[in-house]
């Protein structure tokens, strides 16, 4: 070979190890980056997984609807409640009776 031929050669190596090199390199950036994309992605998956798990027991419960017990605590609560709503009103009419009493004694005395 002559001295031109193996420059030739020497600058044709020189260029396919520098394509060859920066081939390898991107290649490792974007398996690198698929690798992260991936390993975010099974992140977001368990993330989600968890809470629609969640949200199934939720639906469970509330597709069961409340038992007959439930809705027997809540009708005597309910009628509790209306016990003492009837006797708070009946201590407030009284008040305003009185009330009302004590009003017109007091401009009877002024006239």
């Amino acid at each position: 070979m002559s001295r031109e031929d193996l420059a030739t050669l020497s600058l044709i190596l020189s260029f396919a190890n520098f394509v060859l090199t920066w081939g390898v390199a991107l290649y490792m950036y974007l398996s690198n980056k698929n690798k992260a994309t991936n390993s975010r992605i099974d992140l977001v998956m368990k993330d989600l997984n968890e809470v629609i798990k969640e949200h199934g027991n939720r639906l469970t419960k509330l597709e069961g609807g409340p038992s007959h017990q439930d809705l027997g605590q809540w009708h005597e609560k309910t009628n509790q409640l209306g016990t003492s709503l009837a006797q708070l009103t009946g201590t407030v009419n009284g008040m305003n009776r009185l009330l009302t009493s004590i009003d017109e004694h007091l401009r009877s005395k002024t006239r």
